[in-house]
């Protein structure tokens, strides 16, 4: 909690979680976080250096921003499937 500057342990809750869910894991050899979703989990902002060479101005940072959100919303380029995670879902009935 001390490294988050957060005084609210309920709230430094979720980096502990967060850290063990990214930890390996023998039994499944992979990351409980791997394990449910299939890809390792992605924690911070790095933008590539060959794009941020060129940036001269606060523009040209958010258009490099925009671009890599573009190829990230795309399901033919993102590395991570969701494929193996299944949900149930309960229907609820609205009898008012």
């Amino acid at each position: 909690m001390q490294d988050n500057n957060n005084s609210h342990w309920s709230e430094g809750l979720r980096f502990v979680q967060l850290m063990k869910n990214r930890a390996f894991h023998a039994g499944i050899k992979q990351s409980p976080y791997e394990a449910l979703f299939g890809c390792k989990v992605k924690v911070g902002l790095q933008l590539p250096n060959d794009s941020t060479q060129n940036v001269e101005t606060e523009e040209d940072l958010e258009k490099i921003i925009q671009d890599l959100t573009k190829k990230e919303e795309d399901p033919e380029i993102t590395a991570c499937e969701f494929s193996k995670v299944n949900t149930k879902t309960s229907q609820v009935s609205n009898n008012d």
